[in-house]
């Protein structure tokens, strides 16, 4: 299964804020788009990554009241493609410890794969084989009567 297939932050619902955004207000857009990440990019360069893992341990050793994201975000990126393997991209999120990664397509940010989407992914999936092979019983059964 390729990342494409995966129902990621394709519309890109993680906002993507400019490296200078004081970290209050990127609180406030993870708060207000529902995410746990933003992206960090200056125009069309995608700097870096802003988590809430990042935010807290920031928060753990000093106040983010005048703080930007440039100082407590996550500048090495770690990034997959859109037709990279899923099962690839899980193992990379393993090896890393990390919940999120900007997709990259062309050098361009096309959106943001998060564990959680994986996961209802596979629950997606996995809900889909049970109702095939309960309509495969009833199928059988119904057969057996005939």
């Amino acid at each position: 299964m390729q990342i494409n297939t995966v129902g990621m932050d394709s519309q890109l619902s993680a906002p993507v804020l400019p490296p200078h955004t004081p970290v209050n207000e990127a609180l406030g857009a993870m708060l207000d788009a529902g995410t746990t990440a933003v992206m960090i990019a200056d125009g069309n360069d995608l700097r870096g990554i802003l988590t809430r893992g990042d935010v807290l341990r920031y928060l753990y050793l000093r106040k983010t009241q005048h703080s930007t994201v440039e100082q407590i975000m996550t500048s090495e990126l770690i990034a997959v493609g859109p037709d990279e393997m899923v099962c690839d991209a899980i193992e990379t999120m393993k090896r890393h410890a990390i919940g999120h990664l900007p997709v990259i397509a062309s050098g361009r940010l096309v959106g943001l794969l998060r564990i959680t989407d994986v996961l209802m992914h596979q629950i997606d999936l996995q809900h889909e084989e049970i109702k095939q092979l309960q309509e495969y019983i009833q199928t059988l059964q119904n057969a057996e009567h005939d």
